[in-house]
């Protein structure tokens, strides 16, 4: 009895991949080597891990590709270099930018140096020859109090400018005297240049020798504008020493 219910048990067994293909194939038990299921053995399976299926329905994950996205660091990297770059090259530039504009203001400022210069020369020259010329019997300009009016005989001029009135005559003592006066380079206006200029007279004898000595001071003050904007001065000095 045995023998008979096992050979009955081997007649009526039926292996699962037979039972699933025949689902898949509706009734056709010869569809199963074409639609397998995919939980069931693949054919060709070389390794325990083909045929090994994971742990949640036994499905295989070897065809499954992971795909890992990179993020792109050069990006960030670009940028950052790019706005280090411009800051150099705007700190650069304004660099330029300020040497430029100093250079541009000493240069004006050494322009209008020099026009300076040159009014304070032209005060200078004009007292000195003035002073030493005179009317060919006297100088231009007073040595003391008392000789206020014999200087304003003579016609001294700088410029078209009468420079020894008796006006001009700031200070007078016995034995010295101060002249001011000005005038301007060019034509009248308050932005030419012009000079101001004082002569300083003082007669003195010696103790000694008995001798006169009279000394003349010339200082000459010369600007580039005569009023308002950046002035700039430059000044001369002259003293002369002679025996009456």
């Amino acid at each position: 009895m045995t023998i008979i219910k096992t050979m009955k048990m081997l007649i009526n067994f039926k292996p699962r991949t037979s039972l699933l293909c025949h689902s898949l194939g509706k009734g056709n038990p010869d569809s199963s080597s074409e639609k397998l299921d995919s939980r069931s053995p693949r054919a060709g399976a070389t390794s325990v891990d083909d045929l090994r299926g994971n742990d949640r329905g036994g499905y295989s994950t070897k065809n499954l590709s992971l795909k890992t996205h990179h993020l792109k660091s050069k990006n960030g990297f670009v940028m950052l270099f790019s706005v280090l770059v411009s800051s150099l090259l705007v700190t650069i530039g304004l660099s330029i930018f300020n040497l430029t504009l100093k250079e541009i203001t000493l240069s004006t400022a050494g322009r209008e140096s020099q026009i300076a210069f040159y009014a304070a020369n032209s005060g200078m020259e004009c007292a000195l020859y003035w002073d030493l010329k005179g009317d060919g019997t006297r100088g231009a300009f007073a040595s003391n109090k008392d000789d206020k009016d014999g200087a304003a005989y003579v016609g001294a001029e700088c410029n078209d400018s009468k420079i020894n009135n008796s006006g001009n005559v700031s200070e007078s003592y016995d034995s010295s005297a101060t002249t001011k006066f000005s005038f301007n380079i060019d034509e009248a206006g308050n932005n030419t240049p012009c000079v101001n200029v004082t002569v300083k007279k003082k007669t003195e004898t010696e103790a000694v020798s008995g001798k006169t000595i009279e000394t003349t001071t010339i200082e000459s003050q010369g600007n580039n504008i005569c009023v308002g904007g950046r002035r700039v001065q430059r000044g001369l000095q002259s003293t002369m020493v002679r025996e009456l």
